[in-house]
């Protein structure tokens, strides 16, 4: 206890010497001094109040001495600043005369760039907001936009000039037009680049994103977390409210735009907002930005995300809202082919998904159910990830019941297995199809079929309909066995007459079937016709080899490819009964290419 008073006494003495005139480096050793003897004293003493009021009164103090530090050293570049740039004489950036500098007024002084920004696979990148106007004859209004620091789709010229000019700085630049080569969305936004072009560019400010790959395409900037024990997960309901502008700051698209009727009875879009947020399912519903944000968020949380290349935006607002879907419509044509853009999100509520029977919101069967109707739907709409997932939940669900409610819900689960199995093998199998593809594709794909083979056997256990469907498709994907697929289709067929999946597999198998048995075809006929060759030329006996003919089906590109009827014709000159066995044969493949080609004859 003793030492404690001691402590506090020493500290309080301390906090009286510091604001004495001493220097601001001084005070700030001796704050620091007396910040470590109160946390001691509050360590000791947690219920100590006069502790704790000194120590924040200390904390208010080091804060102001290191404000006044800062504010000193912007002071001394400021003027550094001001001394050599009152002559405002032109500079040579680079040596070359390809990027001349002439200074207008000067910024806040302070040295902000860091080296490590440039390295564009470093975690941080510097956003840089500038305003550019030509004041070469025919001056241009004034352009604002924000680029990346270093980024090669903005003119090389801009980025060295900004790394010489320090913040609120206006200055003229004179470029060569070898420094001014990019062409991108950013650049488009610039005034007309000429032989040598004079650009007026104003350095408004600088922000540091944090770079979520590495490599410039997706950087992220969180304002608030949000509150909350977790993160807004895939699956989770949001109501969220987000906004996308372009380089240049202009909103692209806000889902608080609501069409209004402006002056002259033209269609304004404007931002109400009083506009209730939309509600959308991470990894679902939701655009994949917005998702990106989200799963970074709390409820109430705000983040931007700064995309490179922004993919397609929603085709339809998931709601009922009028206005929201005309005023997508409306954006439609502006809104084709985007980049460099920001998306702005608002998180309000989140709503977490059902973890299953544990939850407090389970109800039974009918949360099962729920679960795979909307599985299905996703399946239709072509989610299938999304899709998968609900899917793995039901059978997964299904697992955690007692055995008596497990028994209730096992159709529903047999059809989510097969719908999980038939998804899977569908998936694999343009993969396994082709020759050139990675091993790690390679593997997906037969992993996809691992879990296709597991559910199929689970459904053949239980004898249920789906097996037959499930099986058929396993067959074609790893053995192209079309005459047994052929075989479980008709089954399954019996068993799930409305069942399209079937009906759609069975269409596409006898397609196969009918390929196969024409290649088996057309080799027999060549067989044939060469059997008939040698047969003609060594005087044997060809009736036994038109017999065979006879009984063979083929097609009538089969007939043109072997040129059997030119055979055909050759074999007359053997005999009676040849010649009449030629002519029956020829007249049947006649007739046959006329149902085949209704146009060939004429």
């Amino acid at each position: 206890a003793k030492n404690v008073k001691a402590l506090y006494r020493r500290a309080a003495t301390n906090a009286v010497l510091a604001k004495t005139n001493k220097t601001n480096s001084e005070a700030q050793e001796m704050c620091a001094e007396v910040k470590a003897d109160l946390m001691k004293v509050i360590e000791a003493e947690p219920q100590n109040k006069e502790a704790r009021a000194e120590l924040k009164a200390v904390q208010e103090h080091l804060k102001q001495l290191k404000r006044e530090e800062r504010e000193g050293e912007k002071r001394e570049f400021s003027f550094a600043s001001t001394l050599s740039g009152m002559g405002f004489k032109e500079k040579d950036l680079l040596g070359d005369g390809s990027v001349r500098k002439q200074q207008v007024s000067t910024g806040d002084g302070g040295k902000w760039l860091n080296e490590d920004w440039l390295q564009w696979t470093s975690r941080t990148k510097c956003v840089i907001h500038v305003a550019v106007s030509s004041v070469q004859e025919g001056r241009s209004d004034p352009v604002s936009l924000s680029f990346i620091l270093g980024d090669p789709d903005m003119h090389e010229g801009i980025n060295l000039a900004v790394k010489s000019m320090t913040k609120g700085e206006v200055a003229n630049f004179t470029f060569a037009r070898q420094r001014l080569a990019a062409d991108s969305g950013l650049t488009r936004l610039l005034p007309k680049v000429e032989e040598s072009c004079q650009w007026q560019i104003e350095f408004q400010k600088f922000v540091t994103w944090e770079d979520l790959d590495r490599n410039g395409e997706r950087l992220r900037k969180i304002h608030e977390e949000g509150y909350g024990a977790c993160l807004a997960e895939d699956l989770s309901e949001v109501f969220v409210h987000w906004r996308l502008t372009g380089p240049d700051n202009k909103l692209v698209h806000s889902t608080r735009y609501t069409v209004r009727m402006a002056d002259g009875q033209d269609m304004k879009q404007v931002e109400d907002e009083d506009k209730v947020a939309p509600s959308f399912i991470v990894g679902e519903s939701a655009w994949s930005p917005v998702a990106t944000l989200c799963r970074s968020l709390k409820q109430g949380g705000v983040a931007e995300l700064r995309l490179k290349d922004v993919p397609e935006l929603p085709q339809d607002p998931n709601n009922d809202d009028v206005s929201a879907k005309l005023s997508m419509m409306m954006n439609r044509g502006s809104t084709a082919k985007l980049s460099h853009c920001t998306v702005k999100v608002e998180l309000e509520r989140v709503v977490p998904a059902v973890t299953g029977p544990e939850d407090s919101r389970w109800q039974g069967a009918e949360t099962l159910l729920q679960e795979r109707f909307h599985a299905e739907h996703l399946l239709e709409q072509g989610y299938e990830q999304a899709a998968l997932a609900r899917l793995r939940r039901v059978v997964g669900w299904a697992q955690q019941l007692p055995a008596t409610e497990a028994t209730s819900v096992q159709e529903d689960v047999a059809l989510a297995r097969t719908a999980i199995g038939w998804a899977c093998a569908c998936r694999a199998a343009p993969i396994l199809d082709s020759g050139s593809v990675s091993s790690d594709v390679l593997k997906a794909a037969r992993k996809d079929m691992d879990e296709a083979e597991e559910h199929c056997s689970w459904l053949e256990s239980h004898s249920h309909a789906g097996a037959r469907l499930l099986r058929a498709k396993i067959l074609v994907v790893n053995d192209d066995d079309f005459a047994n697929a052929h075989k479980q289709l008709l089954e399954a067929q019996k068993l799930l007459p409305e069942d399209k999946r079937v009906q759609e597999e069975l269409r596409k198998v006898k397609i196969e079937l009918r390929k196969e048995e024409e290649q088996q075809s057309r080799a027999k006929v060549a067989e044939i016709r060469d059997g008939l060759k040698r047969a003609r030329t060594d005087g044997a006996e060809v009736l036994p080899l038109l017999r065979q003919l006879s009984e063979t089906r083929c097609s009538w590109e089969t007939v043109m490819e072997t040129r059997i009827g030119v055979e055909l014709k050759s074999c007359q000159d053997c005999g009676e009964e040849a010649k009449q066995l030629c002519q029956e044969i020829l007249a049947r493949m006649k007739d046959e290419s006329k149902e085949q080609r209704p146009m060939w004859d004429s």
